[in-house]
């Protein structure tokens, strides 16, 4: 940033960069960049069903033989981890609501 672009107190400055792939890797990562992530992974797990999933189903309905590796990397377990029933995301929002709780009692 150019000087006159910098805030003039003590504000902390963050700039981020999202790909679509979620590899990304930043010295502090937020809940906010979480989310970020965990609403592309759905997107990706969506894309996986539609495109390559349904694809498979249908070459097995249609008879057409497939080599034994044919596949895709499936990441409805991750999800599942972070946003699924009783996962990361619900323990957090239950955790939060107990009165003066600290960080350390979610980990």
């Amino acid at each position: 940033l150019k000087s006159q672009d910098r805030p003039s107190d003590a504000e902390e400055m963050l700039l981020g960069v999202l790909d679509i792939a979620g590899f990304e890797h930043f010295e502090k990562n937020s809940l906010e960049q979480l989310m970020i992530n965990l609403s592309n992974e759905h997107l990706q797990a969506h894309f996986n069903k539609v495109v390559f999933q349904e694809e498979l189903d249908e070459s097995v309905e249609e008879g057409i033989p497939l080599p034994p590796d044919v596949g895709f990397s499936d990441n409805s377990q991750v999800l599942s981890l972070i946003a699924g029933r009783k996962g990361l995301c619900d323990i957090l929002d239950e955790t939060m609501t107990i009165p003066r709780n600290t960080a350390e009692a979610y980990v």
